[in-house]
This record gives C-alpha cells, sequence and structure tokens, in this order.
C-alpha cells in the first residue's frame, strides 16, 4: 500500500512539475530587433503619451522565418544571438537567460510565418 501511494505522489509531483515549465522545443537566432515608437496621440483615457513596439525578426530551427511583436516593450532581443523558444498559441514563448542561469519568459505574438528560402 506505501508503494502504490509513493508511486502516485511521485506521478502526480512530476505531472505537476511538468505544466509550470514549458519545453522548449525551436532555437530562434535573432535577425533584427527595432523599437518603433508611434506618433503622439492623445486619449482622455490614457492621458495621452507615447506608443513603444518592439518589432523582431527571427529564424527557427522549424525552417520558418517570424516577425515578431513584443507584449512588453521591456522584452529586447539582441541580434545575432539565439535563444530557446516554444509555441504558444498565436505566439512564441522565448527563454532569455537570466545572469543566474534561470529562464525569464518573454511572450511574442507572431505577426508573420513564412517558409525561409534556401
Amino acid at each position: 500500500m506505501r508503494q502504490m501511494i509513493a508511486v502516485f505522489l511521485l506521478l502526480f509531483v512530476g505531472l505537476a512539475r511538468a505544466k509550470d515549465e514549458p519545453e522548449y522545443d525551436l532555437k530562434i537566432t535573432v535577425l533584427s530587433s527595432k523599437a518603433t515608437e508611434a506618433e503622439y496621440r492623445r486619449s482622455w483615457i490614457k492621458g495621452g503619451g507615447r506608443n513603444v513596439t518592439v518589432d523582431v525578426t527571427a529564424t527557427a530551427s522549424d525552417g520558418n522565418t517570424y516577425e515578431l511583436r513584443a507584449n512588453h516593450r521591456s522584452d529586447v532581443l539582441l541580434p545575432g544571438t539565439t535563444y530557446s523558444a516554444a509555441h504558444h498559441e498565436h505566439a512564441l514563448r522565448v527563454c532569455k537567460l537570466k545572469t543566474d542561469g534561470k529562464c525569464q519568459d518573454l511572450e511574442f505574438q507572431i505577426v508573420k510565418a513564412e517558409r525561409t528560402k534556401n
């Protein structure tokens, strides 16, 4: 009986842990990255201000070239660098390594995907 409980607990903990960490099955290489600033606009809700978006072009190990848009303007990827990534609905979840070796999840919306030309 104890063995069955131990096996059940190990399976339960393993499944719970597997859901927390996405599997990064892609390698992407960033070709270009640029921050685009929109025109100054007034809004009664926001009180005006500037709107900045980060656009990234990257090639992936699945043979596609992606145009990506960052969800947050602080999500910046360096050109020429390779990152691990995973598909997540209509987005790519990118693993950017921090100085302590842990993964910082950055989410980029896929604007356009096309087959890489050989």
